[in-house]
Protein backbone atom coordinates (compact mmCIF):
# COMPACT_ATOMS: atom_id res chain seq x y z
CA UNK A 1 0.00 0.00 0.00
CA UNK A 2 2.72 2.45 0.79
CA UNK A 3 4.79 1.68 -1.78
CA UNK A 4 1.93 2.63 -4.15
CA UNK A 5 1.61 6.19 -2.53
CA UNK A 6 5.15 6.61 -2.75
CA UNK A 7 6.23 5.51 -6.03
CA UNK A 8 3.23 5.89 -8.34
CA UNK A 9 4.61 5.09 -10.91
CA UNK A 10 7.17 2.18 -9.65
CA UNK A 11 10.24 2.37 -8.28
CA UNK A 12 12.87 4.61 -9.41
CA UNK A 13 16.07 3.08 -11.32
CA UNK A 14 17.60 5.86 -13.35
CA UNK A 15 20.41 7.67 -11.94
CA UNK A 16 18.43 11.15 -12.07
CA UNK A 17 15.06 9.49 -10.58
CA UNK A 18 17.16 7.79 -7.86
CA UNK A 19 18.89 11.44 -6.96
CA UNK A 20 15.58 13.54 -6.90
CA UNK A 21 14.38 10.24 -4.35
CA UNK A 22 17.40 11.17 -2.55
CA UNK A 23 16.91 14.48 -2.06
CA UNK A 24 13.12 13.89 -0.88
CA UNK A 25 14.45 11.45 1.20
CA UNK A 26 16.73 14.26 2.99
CA UNK A 27 13.85 16.20 3.22
CA UNK A 28 11.31 13.52 4.76
CA UNK A 29 14.58 13.18 7.83
CA UNK A 30 14.12 17.03 8.30
CA UNK A 31 10.82 16.90 8.51
CA UNK A 32 10.86 14.41 10.88
CA UNK A 33 13.51 15.78 13.12
CA UNK A 34 11.23 18.73 13.02
CA UNK A 35 8.05 16.95 14.25
CA UNK A 36 10.41 15.07 17.12
CA UNK A 37 11.25 18.56 17.94
CA UNK A 38 7.93 19.83 18.16
CA UNK A 39 7.07 16.81 20.40
CA UNK A 40 9.73 18.17 22.95
CA UNK A 41 8.50 21.72 23.26
CA UNK A 42 4.89 20.44 23.52
CA UNK A 43 6.21 17.97 26.34
CA UNK A 44 7.98 21.22 27.95
CA UNK A 45 4.54 23.37 27.42
CA UNK A 46 2.25 20.83 29.29
CA UNK A 47 4.78 19.71 32.04
CA UNK A 48 5.11 23.78 32.77
CA UNK A 49 1.33 23.62 32.63
CA UNK A 50 0.88 20.83 35.05
CA UNK A 51 3.58 22.35 37.39
CA UNK A 52 1.70 25.71 37.76
CA UNK A 53 -1.56 23.58 38.52
CA UNK A 54 -0.15 21.71 41.57
CA UNK A 55 1.58 24.66 42.66
CA UNK A 56 -2.02 26.94 42.63
CA UNK A 57 -3.64 23.85 43.85
CA UNK A 58 -1.76 23.95 46.85
CA UNK A 59 -2.28 27.67 47.28
CA UNK A 60 -5.61 27.92 46.67
CA UNK A 61 -6.16 24.77 49.12
CA UNK A 62 -9.71 25.73 50.51
CA UNK A 63 -13.06 26.93 48.32
CA UNK A 64 -14.26 26.70 45.06
CA UNK A 65 -10.60 26.53 43.33
CA UNK A 66 -9.37 23.57 45.40
CA UNK A 67 -11.64 21.17 43.41
CA UNK A 68 -11.96 22.41 40.27
CA UNK A 69 -8.27 23.35 39.41
CA UNK A 70 -7.32 19.78 40.03
CA UNK A 71 -10.41 18.93 37.69
CA UNK A 72 -8.92 21.18 35.32
CA UNK A 73 -5.69 19.49 35.66
CA UNK A 74 -6.83 16.37 34.81
CA UNK A 75 -8.60 17.18 31.39
CA UNK A 76 -4.98 19.06 30.99
CA UNK A 77 -3.34 15.32 31.26
CA UNK A 78 -5.78 13.72 28.73
CA UNK A 79 -4.73 16.35 26.74
CA UNK A 80 -1.30 15.67 27.26
CA UNK A 81 -1.55 11.92 26.24
CA UNK A 82 -3.47 12.82 23.29
CA UNK A 83 -0.81 14.71 22.09
CA UNK A 84 1.88 12.19 22.63
CA UNK A 85 -0.07 9.86 20.73
CA UNK A 86 -0.55 11.99 18.24
CA UNK A 87 2.70 12.85 18.05
CA UNK A 88 4.09 9.39 18.12
CA UNK A 89 1.52 8.28 14.89
CA UNK A 90 3.08 11.28 12.82
CA UNK A 91 6.91 10.22 13.56
CA UNK A 92 6.18 6.05 12.61
CA UNK A 93 4.31 7.24 9.62
CA UNK A 94 6.83 9.81 8.50
CA UNK A 95 9.90 7.02 9.93
CA UNK A 96 7.89 4.34 7.43
CA UNK A 97 8.45 6.34 4.91
CA UNK A 98 12.15 7.24 5.28
CA UNK A 99 12.87 3.04 5.87
CA UNK A 100 10.77 2.56 2.46
CA UNK A 101 13.00 5.47 0.52
CA UNK A 102 15.76 4.03 1.88
CA UNK A 103 15.48 0.74 -0.43
CA UNK A 104 16.42 2.31 -3.08
CA UNK A 105 19.99 3.58 -1.55
CA UNK A 106 23.12 1.49 -0.70
CA UNK A 107 22.85 2.68 2.64
CA UNK A 108 19.85 2.84 5.34
CA UNK A 109 20.86 3.86 8.65
CA UNK A 110 17.43 4.84 9.87
CA UNK A 111 16.30 0.95 9.45
CA UNK A 112 19.55 -0.52 10.43
CA UNK A 113 18.33 1.26 14.26
CA UNK A 114 14.84 -0.30 13.74
CA UNK A 115 17.21 -3.59 14.09
CA UNK A 116 18.37 -2.61 17.33
CA UNK A 117 16.64 -2.84 21.26
CA UNK A 118 13.57 -1.59 20.92
CA UNK A 119 12.39 1.62 22.84
CA UNK A 120 9.30 2.58 24.29
CA UNK A 121 10.05 6.34 24.53
CA UNK A 122 6.23 6.73 24.03
CA UNK A 123 5.59 4.68 26.68
CA UNK A 124 7.86 6.90 29.54
CA UNK A 125 6.46 9.98 28.17
CA UNK A 126 2.72 8.68 28.89
CA UNK A 127 3.82 8.06 32.74
CA UNK A 128 4.67 11.69 33.34
CA UNK A 129 1.37 13.10 32.56
CA UNK A 130 -0.10 10.06 34.03
CA UNK A 131 1.27 11.03 37.24
CA UNK A 132 0.25 14.31 37.36
CA UNK A 133 -3.35 12.97 36.63
CA UNK A 134 -2.91 10.68 39.84
CA UNK A 135 -1.80 13.49 41.98
CA UNK A 136 -4.83 14.98 40.83
CA UNK A 137 -7.07 12.71 41.16
CA UNK A 138 -5.84 12.30 45.03
CA UNK A 139 -6.21 15.69 45.46
CA UNK A 140 -9.84 15.68 43.82
CA UNK A 141 -10.74 13.35 46.09
CA UNK A 142 -8.99 13.29 49.28
CA UNK A 143 -9.45 17.33 48.97
CA UNK A 144 -6.55 19.74 50.12
CA UNK A 145 -7.91 20.71 53.63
Amino acid sequence: MLDDKLFPRGKPSEKEAVDRAFDQYKLAVEMWDHVRARRQISNSFYLSINTAFVSATAFFSKGYSSRCLPVVGIIICILWIASILNYRSLTDDKYRVITKLETLFSSAPFSAEADGPARQFTLVERCVPVAFGVLYSLLLFLGTN
